[in-house]
């Protein structure tokens, strides 16, 4: 799907975020993902995971900053 279409959909959704777990390998199908909703107001957390893996210190560092921030959001009704 177009990331514009996709972009578009967020905002008839009001969403306020985007989580993505993927991998960095397979972000570059989307390379314009970030811009996209950047331009359409909508805050993107990007904490891959690699597939068939454990969650290592920099994914745990990373979430406590994104996890307290995606909890305000939904906090505020996001």
């Amino acid at each position: 799907m177009e990331t514009t279409l996709v972009a578009e959909g967020f905002c008839a959704w009001q969403a306020q975020a985007l989580v993505t777990l993927i991998e960095e390998f397979e972000l570059l199908s989307v390379p314009e993902l970030p811009e996209k909703t950047r331009a359409v107001g909508i805050r993107w957390f990007h904490l891959p995971i690699v597939d068939v893996w454990v969650l290592d210190r920099v994914f745990e560092e990373e979430w406590e900053v994104a996890g307290g921030e995606l909890r305000q959001i939904l906090r505020e009704n996001g």
